[in-house]
């Protein structure tokens, strides 16, 4: 298809997945840079048209001077909004996400909700290279169900373009198109801020896992971090923050799980109920845990992990512990191994 052809050679600025001309047709608008350095914003277009029992995609362009709509590809037995949809997912499989967000913007009504993904083109994806973004919001529309629009300025989120309609209050259409994308896309981060979304996130399938290098949750509600850990594979950087004020808790129980166990970096900014047995077991080079009930035994089974070679240690901080006694703390060492605070390298 000659639309594969384009998005493999150019560098997007912007891709739009729009409705037109409700219940017949959806317009799919890419804007993007020339890959050989032309400054020029160029744009391509696909529209999906609904037909009595198939969908045509055809391309808009200019010939001699004069606008052009030719058929590309047709599907049967598809509707036009399924097809632009399935076309808008390749488009952003060509993409390599940096950070896709999910959460309720600060000073925004009861009722919505925004996802944000930052990303990089495949052939534009160095350090040097500008982000771009697309961002939605997902608001009720006053009979239970919700509205998404993209926004078009994310620091005016009244400048928006209107879109899709769900028959789901705002969360869960959101939360199931975050999913939906994550999954589509490339991601270094995944970051979720909600106060709470429990039976949204229970509702949603666990499988394919979500493609991501680092998880990141803030939330006040215990029981989101050990659901949201079962849509990421072991191995995956792990990082939890409270949503607000107050105090919240980890259960044991999450440090039983084998993606929290495997993570190659556990950062918790919220407290922990893992134990001194449990402790060990967690493999991340990076460990920040607030752990009260952490003794001197858990801390001495980290260090003769690291003295004799069975773990690799970045940094760990564990803070809020029980009173830790220097004798357990290195009972079992080999003193020669140990070098007292005199005898460390002066800066």
């Amino acid at each position: 298809m000659e639309a594969q052809a384009i998005l493999l050679s150019q560098m997007f600025e912007e891709v739009e997945l729009r409705e037109i001309l409700s219940g017949k047709a959806a317009q799919i608008k890419i804007d993007f840079a020339s890959s050989k350095g032309e400054t020029a914003s160029n744009q391509f277009r696909l529209f999906c048209v609904q037909g009595d029992c198939d969908c045509s995609v055809k391309r808009l362009k200019t010939v001699d001077g004069q606008l052009d709509l030719t058929e590309v590809v047709r599907y049967s037995n598809d509707s036009y909004l399924f097809a632009a949809v399935r076309i808008f997912l390749q488009i952003l499989e060509n993409m390599t996400a940096t950070e896709a967000t999910i959460e309720v913007p600060t000073g925004w009504s009861i009722g919505s909700v925004a996802i944000e993904i930052r990303y990089y083109t495949r052939r534009c994806s160095t350090d040097k290279a500008p982000l771009s973004s697309l961002a939605f919001s997902f608001n009720e529309d006053g009979d239970r169900g919700s509205v998404v629009s993209r926004i078009v300025k994310k620091k005016d989120p009244s400048l928006y373009k209107k879109g899709a309609h769900y028959s789901d209050e705002p969360l869960s259409s959101a939360f199931r198109t975050f999913v939906h994308f994550s999954r589509t896309l490339t991601v270094s981060k995944l970051k979720i801020v909600l106060q709470t979304a429990e039976q949204v996130i229970r509702e949603l399938p666990t499988a394919p896992s979500l493609s991501c290098q680092q998880l990141i949750i803030h939330t006040m509600d215990p029981a989101v971090p050990p659901l949201l850990f079962r849509f990421v594979s072991p191995g995956t950087k792990l990082f939890i923050r409270p949503y607000d004020v107050g105090e919240i808790s980890l259960e044991s129980s999450v440090f039983d799980s084998e993606v929290v166990r495997a993570a190659s970096s556990f950062e918790s900014f919220i407290t922990s109920q893992i134990t001194d047995h449990q402790l060990p077991f967690l493999e991340g080079e990076v460990l920040y845990l607030i752990a009260p009930g952490v003794t001197s035994k858990g801390i001495n089974r980290l260090i003769w992990q690291w003295l004799y070679e069975e773990r690799k240690i970045v940094r760990i901080t564990i803070s809020r512990t029980r009173r830790l006694i220097s004798s357990e703390i290195l009972q079992g060492l080999d003193p020669s191994r140990i070098l007292s605070e005199s005898e460390l390298p002066q800066k």
